[in-house]
């Protein structure tokens, strides 16, 4: 498969698909080019919070401007759902000219919130605010991109998406519900309601394109975060010899005794022996102890929710436990999963926006208490060589995923500036639904957290040359 196919693929995937484990297809290869695509997609639905990419199902919009020509709009605290379904039924690429054609067949599409709007709908006249809801059937997308290459400062190559254009129809139509339409006059209200139902495709067609265009947005900002992620040099580089045995190291003690690839149960003996003691850490190497760790500052800004932490303190993570652990010798990479039995994450708070439904403001101190945490992390590493030719290894490239298991506990002082009936339907909520609250919230602390142990790891394969790590 030629380069510029190859970075087709990029595009639509993860920083661990580009490296290995894309199926090569000719770019005539239709059926190829599908199935592989259909794999790599719900991975970009599910974000990656190591590299600071979200969630895509569902997508919340804090504000979408439809002004038309005859038609003004405002939808407001959208929710977008239904994406993940879809399924990619036809790609096309056009390698010589840095071009690609998707279609995406969607079973159902879901847009809800609050609406303000004022004009024409077609040939009656609209007017009214309140909630609404649009449901699209067997929405069937068609998406012409182009890509090009670009070299930054540090002269590696990056993929980039150069621009986008597309269109949409509901093939089996649209369901529209908007609450209050004329001030609650039910019989106008029923009248619009029973046109757009009735003419539900050409309605759409009127309402579309300004969510759309957000929507995809948002969905092209998270593919630009899997393709930074990955210089090009990354990507393209010759494969190195396999290594048939592996063995951890600390940077200050005598190594433990060598295990073969195979050998899980050595090998997670090793792991969870290097584990405490990137936690430990060493200042002989510059490595910062992590237990507790600390932070001076996390920025948090996610689509519908703002906030930044301050003096924060993470605590627990020297009581977790390597639950599993593999080495992929042809991938160079490992897989672990940890288990954390009680994390405690404390500090000052800055937050503005909305916490799934609710809205939330405030600034003043914060605690996150969570029991039964796991976690799990792929790593693919390189070989490199020091100032004196010896070669060491180097984490290259992270994914990291996070669940809370048995329960969340949350406490913001000072919310709505000390407004207790708000800050009680906050927590009560919060607390209430703490996976859900969890999985929204959690993403810039984990690629904080990550960021931090991969370091301290580095520092210690730095300090160790591999013929002492390797057979």
């Amino acid at each position: 498969m030629d380069r510029p196919l190859r970075l087709i693929y990029c595009v639509f995937g993860l920083v661990t698909f580009c490296q290995a484990s894309i199926i090569p297809c000719k770019d005539d290869d239709t059926k190829c080019l599908v199935s592989t695509a259909n794999d790599i997609y719900p991975k970009i639905m599910s974000g990656d919070a190591s590299i600071g990419a979200e969630i895509l199902d569902p997508v919340w919009i804090d504000e979408i401007d439809g002004s038309v020509t005859i038609l003004k709009y405002k939808f407001e605290r959208c929710t977008v759902a239904g994406y993940k379904k879809c399924n990619i039924t036809s790609l096309r690429i056009d390698a010589h000219n840095s071009k690609l054609k998707l279609n995406l067949m969607c079973p159902e599409v879901n847009l809800s919130g609050f609406y303000d709007i004022n004009g024409r709908l077609i040939i009656l006249p609209v007017q009214g605010n309140g909630n609404f809801s649009i449901d699209a059937y067997s929405y069937n997308i068609n998406i012409d991109a182009t890509y090009k290459i670009v070299k930054t400062d540090d002269r590696k190559e990056y993929i980039t998406i150069k621009n986008f254009n597309f269109d949409a129809n509901a093939e089996k139509g649209a369901k529209f519900q908007f609450d209050n339409l004329f001030n609650g006059r039910k019989d106008l209200a029923d009248s619009v309601l029973k046109f757009a139902n009735e003419n539900s495709k050409e309605v759409l067609q009127e309402f579309q394109r300004p969510i759309l265009s957000i929507t995809y947005k948002i969905f092209i900002k998270n593919i630009y975060k899997f393709l930074k992620a990955m210089p090009m040099d990354n990507i393209f580089k010759q494969i190195y010899p396999k290594l048939h045995s592996f063995t951890c190291v600390r940077a200050s003690l005598t190594p433990p005794t060598p295990c073969k690839a195979d050998d899980t149960n050595c090998m997670m003996t090793i792991g969870k022996s290097v584990y405490k003691q990137v936690l430990t850490g060493d200042k002989s190497i510059g490595a910062e102890r992590l237990e507790p760790m600390k932070f001076d500052e996390i920025d948090g800004g996610l689509t519908m929710l703002k906030f930044k932490m301050t003096d924060t303190t993470i605590s627990g993570y020297e009581k977790c436990d390597m639950k599993d652990l593999k080495h992929d010798n042809a991938k160079m990479s490992f897989a672990m999963k940890i288990t954390c039995p009680h994390l405690e994450v404390v500090g000052t708070y800055d937050m503005d926006g909305r916490l799934i439904v609710l809205p939330v403001q405030g600034k003043g101190k914060f605690s996150i208490i969570m029991d039964s945490y796991d976690l799990s992390l792929t790593v693919t590493y390189k070989i490199v060589k020091d100032d004196g030719g010896k070669e060491h290894l180097s984490i290259k490239t992270y994914q990291a995923e996070a669940e809370p298991i048995k329960g969340v506990k949350y406490e913001f002082q000072n919310l709505f500036n000390g407004k207790q009936d708000l800050a009680n339907s906050v927590h009560k909520f919060a607390n209430e639904n703490w996976k859900e609250v969890t999985l929204q919230f959690q993403g810039p602390i984990i690629a904080a957290t990550f960021k931090k142990l991969i370091k301290n790891t580095n520092k210690f394969l730095k300090a160790m040359p591999m013929d002492k790590v390797f057979l």
